[in-house]
């Protein structure tokens, strides 16, 4: 989802990346008290996702993924805090529609049609397939699925083709196998290195950063082609809140202020990334 390649992951993988930027077990309720209790700040402004780093990282620390350190450069022009913890992207899509949360971050249009979305994305981001290093299959079309097991993400977003075919074949697990956990990608690799999936489908920036964090994955692993265009990718808010629309307005405008003033290049370096426009 950007123009740029880390030197790290580049030996890795040779891509050609738009911009910055999304989206078998069972889903636990989250038990951190943190994530059960109201935003100490009112006037905080609450996002949730799954763990999606470089994108939004663990939520302790200076650096907490190029999204979210946009996010809170950009609404504290406003004088707005922000709250970002994590919990599964199924679950944070779910309470965040209920208006629980203002936001999602991460998010294609595909993930969450009905939330509210800013005129500003991102970053830009397009999803690959990886499989072991001593598999010869390689996607050439939707019709080259057959015969494989692709692990997939809960409630994640694929693109229409992928994801009609997910819908199609989700009860087969000989074809599909869905993961729930908060860090599904990790669980998704574990899977195709004991054989149990042929295939992980995944965001090609987040894959290539996870990749690059865990090398000896890495050396197991080869990238096995892309099932579709570039998708923006957004901070998406809740449709059940009647502020919505306001802070998507106020995330556009600080955006702008951002590049405008230099500071988001300033925040995009510190994570080796361009701006993607």
């Amino acid at each position: 989802m950007r123009t740029i390649v880390n030197a790290t992951t580049a030996t890795f993988l040779t891509i050609a990346i738009l911009s910055l930027s999304a989206c078998g077990g069972s889903e636990q309720p989250a038990t951190d008290p943190e994530e059960q209790a109201a935003p100490v700040d009112p006037d905080a402004i609450s996002i949730r996702a799954d763990l999606w780093c470089p994108f939004n990282c663990e939520p302790e620390g200076e650096h907490q993924g190029f999204m979210i350190d946009v996010a809170r450069a950009a609404f504290a022009l406003e004088g707005r805090p922000v709250d970002y913890q994590l919990m599964s992207w199924a679950r944070a899509i779910e309470e965040t529609r209920a208006g629980r949360f203002h936001a999602i971050v991460g998010a294609y249009r595909s993930d969450a049609p009905d939330f509210i979305f800013p005129a500003e994305e991102i970053g830009i981001s397009r999803d690959i397939f990886l499989v072991r290093d001593d598999s010869r299959w390689t996607y050439s079309g939707i019709g080259s699925l057959s015969g494989v097991t692709l692990g997939v993400i809960h409630e994640y977003g694929y693109g229409a083709e992928v994801d009609a075919y997910v819908e199609a074949h989700k009860d087969d697990e000989t074809r599909i196998q869905v993961v729930f956990s908060e860090d599904g990608l990790a669980q998704n690799f574990r899977k195709l290195l004991l054989g149990r999936i042929t295939a992980v489908v995944e965001n090609e920036n987040r894959a290539l950063y996870y990749l690059d964090q865990n090398p000896r994955i890495a050396a197991r692993v080869r990238p096995a082609g892309s099932p579709g265009q570039a998708q923006r990718t957004f901070i998406a808010f809740s449709p059940a809140r009647a502020e919505s629309r306001e802070l998507a307005g106020l995330l556009d405008t600080g955006i702008r202020a951002l590049r405008a003033s230099g500071r988001l290049a300033e925040i995009l370096a510190y994570y080796g990334l361009d701006d993607w426009k």
